[in-house]
């Protein structure tokens, strides 16, 4: 079972229930596939940008480039905690990062 803890609508705690994993003994090789880890929920994001081109002379263009990563500045969760032995196994503690937005000028010739 897995416990389910929620703030603003984000899940938070623990997200997997740690009792039905165990730590490997010996050489032996688990049976899960590369990347079968849990998918996390409300997880979206949205990156934009703008583009605005100048012809300066024959042959020399500019560019001027306004972008925004997570755009609509939308908190989504990061992995569970999977080592099995950590305190923290199973739990979901942060968030990944803010709106990042930057300006550029590109000059081509």
């Amino acid at each position: 079972m897995v416990a389910r803890c929620t703030l603003a609508g984000l899940w938070l705690g623990l997200f997997f229930a740690v009792g039905a994993f165990g730590q490997a003994t010996g050489l032996i090789l688990g049976t899960a596939r590369d990347g079968s880890g849990a998918v996390i929920p409300g997880a979206w994001n949205l990156d934009l940008g703008l583009f605005k081109n100048f012809n300066v002379s024959e042959g020399v263009n500019l560019q001027y480039r306004w972008e925004m990563f997570n755009a609509m500045n939308h908190a989504n969760l990061t992995n569970p905690v999977g080592r099995i032995i950590s305190g923290t196994a199973g739990e979901i503690n942060t968030l990944t990062g803010p709106r990042i937005m930057q300006m550029g000028l590109r000059i081509e010739f």
